[in-house]
């Protein structure tokens, strides 16, 4: 390989080629036509995972016809925004799934009992699905923030879980495992369970104050995520 001649480098391009590229037209081509900036503004209307897409599309229709071998590599605030998006959604199973499974293994330890963890584990679920449901009835957006949510509400679902189920098998070992023990747990710590989510709702209400329309509407949603998980838990 060290006996091959190099190659000579492509000679460079005159004005006149340089004026006629397809990349010339208004944006900043390099000297050797081997690379360009192109500047592409996303839409404000779309939803950060799908302006990012928008935007690789006009990047591709950009380039299109470039000489070989001119590849595209977006950068910039929305790029990024929509790449960790997207890492985001898609670690959103695992991540729910790790949470789930540290719950349960916390209910086996506590409680002593396979069975109650699985009850305890079952009202997150329930809550989880929930959540998911206000997403698709209410078309919300996929933002950076909304989609912390489901874990956020994971957390709060198993704290409530386990208050409830701890309670209730406290009750349950001292009454002979009569049933309708459960009812005295309901009023014994139903309130304190429904004060605590109604304080973290009206915290997530403050964000609604904010001048960010996103973070406003996170708030929002935050909010009835809360409570949604408090009746679904409560019912169950």
């Amino acid at each position: 390989a060290l006996d091959e001649p190099k190659r000579a480098p492509p000679p460079a391009p005159t004005a006149a080629e340089a004026a006629r590229h397809p990349l010339n037209g208004g944006r900043l081509l390099a000297a050797d036509l081997t690379s360009a900036a192109i500047f592409l503004a996303p839409d404000p209307s779309l939803a950060p995972l799908e302006a990012a897409r928008r935007l690789r599309g006009q990047a591709a229709a950009a380039i299109g016809a470039a000489p070989p071998g001119l590849a595209v590599e977006l950068t910039g605030l929305p790029i990024i925004r929509a790449e960790i998006m997207a890492k985001l959604a898609d670690q959103q199973p695992l991540l729910l799934a790790i949470g789930l499974g540290v719950g349960f293994v916390l209910g086996v330890v506590l409680l002593g009992s396979v069975a109650d963890a699985l009850v305890i584990a079952a009202l997150p679920v329930l809550s989880i699905l929930w959540i998911y449901g206000v997403f698709g009835g209410f078309g919300v957006s996929m933002t950076m923030l909304v989609n912390n949510l489901p874990l956020l509400v994971l957390a709060l679902a198993f704290a409530t879980s386990m208050h409830l189920v701890y309670a209730a098998r406290r009750d349950l070992f001292r009454a002979g495992y009569d049933y309708a023990a459960v009812a005295g747990t309901m009023t014994r710590v139903g309130p304190a369970i429904v004060m605590s989510a109604l304080t973290t709702a009206l915290a997530f209400l403050t964000f609604r104050f904010s001048g960010s329309a996103e973070i406003a509407d996170f708030g929002l949603i935050g909010a009835l995520a809360v409570i949604g998980g408090l009746l679904t838990a409560l019912l169950a």
